[in-house]
């Protein structure tokens, strides 16, 4: 009945034959995903122990323990009992990536420090501590283990998305400049963190990152066309038109181009809208959510029309 999810009818029938036979393994178990399942997690939690405490060795068990936790308590056997699951790299990466897509950085620093003791060569226990600091507004702690899980990490497509997420957590939470001085490469970094950063309207944090971009490559391409995506976001859509100009002359290739085409409509088309009746409407909230066949100009004035037609089709060229 749990794999039909009639929760209530697997606990009264678990619980007779519990009554009848006693508590086992399996029995646990399934009474725990039924209250699970009823959202009656603190009992559910109690199963899950007892089943553990009849297999410690299951990593089912154990996932089902995690993910029946409250937020702030219960957790000090977490890594005891992490240490006897068997095949503890399998059921570490899918544990920590549960705790991790929820964002129970409590458990989730309890599963990477266990991991840590049973294997200190292992990447990933490195990089989700890392996650867990920057998250937690502490980049002195999360810069070394970042670096750290990039030497231990032999993949490159891993480091590049361990570089992504944990510069990304901490520009957003406050640790921008930690974030573009964690990688050796500047170009690298910037690359990695600027559009997250705008894909998560972090614009103060992309700000931050760009002065200190700037300053140490400002021959980059990409350094005008990210201040441009700046002045667009607030409106000074003169100075974001300076901006792409200068970005153009150095002549960029079309996939550099590509993720700054909504902004380069939007800022000659609002320049042309503020001489009509509709300049005094309030500016785009996001440019990422503009298309080059925005109504206001498309319809409104030849001009806007021509100009949204002219660098649509140059991001295309």
């Amino acid at each position: 009945m749990n794999q039909l999810g009639e929760w209530d009818d697997a606990r009264r029938h678990l619980e007779k034959y519990r009554d009848l036979l006693g508590e086992d393994g399996p029995i646990c178990f399934q009474l725990a995903r039924a209250l699970q399942g009823l959202r009656r997690f603190t009992e559910a939690a109690r199963f899950y122990r007892k089943a553990l405490d009849f297999d410690p060795r299951s990593g089912e068990v154990f996932l089902g323990l995690l993910r029946s936790l409250e937020w702030d308590v219960g957790m000090d056997d977490v890594g005891p009992r992490f240490a006897k699951l068997e095949q503890p790299h399998e059921n570490f990466d899918v544990c920590a990536a549960d705790c991790d897509e929820r964002k129970h950085d409590g458990l989730l620093e309890r599963l990477a420090t266990a991991m840590n003791k049973i294997d200190p060569k292992y990447a990933p226990a490195d990089y989700y501590l890392a996650l867990v600091k920057a998250r937690a507004h502490k980049p002195g702690e999360a810069v070394p283990l970042f670096k750290s899980a990039l030497v231990k990490e032999k993949d490159a497509a891993a480091r590049e998305r361990y570089s992504r997420a944990v510069l990304t957590a901490l520009a957003e939470f406050g640790a921008a400049a930690e974030a573009y001085a964690a990688l050796p490469d500047g170009r690298t970094a910037f690359r990695l963190l600027a559009p997250e950063l705008v894909k998560r309207f972090q614009f103060d944090a992309l700000k931050e990152t760009l002065v200190a971009h700037a300053k140490a490559h400002a021959d980059d391409p990409l350094v005008p066309l990210y201040q441009a995506e700046v002045y667009v976001n607030e409106g000074r859509y003169a100075l974001a038109e300076k901006s792409f100009a200068a970005a153009l002359a150095k002549k960029p290739d079309p996939d550099t181009l590509e993720p700054f085409r909504a902004s380069r409509v939007v800022a000659p088309a609002r320049l042309v809208l503020a001489q009509t009746p509709f300049g005094n409407s309030p500016p785009y909230a996001s440019p990422t959510r503009i298309t080059p066949s925005c109504e206001h100009c498309s319809t409104h004035t030849p001009e806007a029309s021509r100009i949204a037609s002219t660098f649509t089709n140059t991001s295309r060229g």
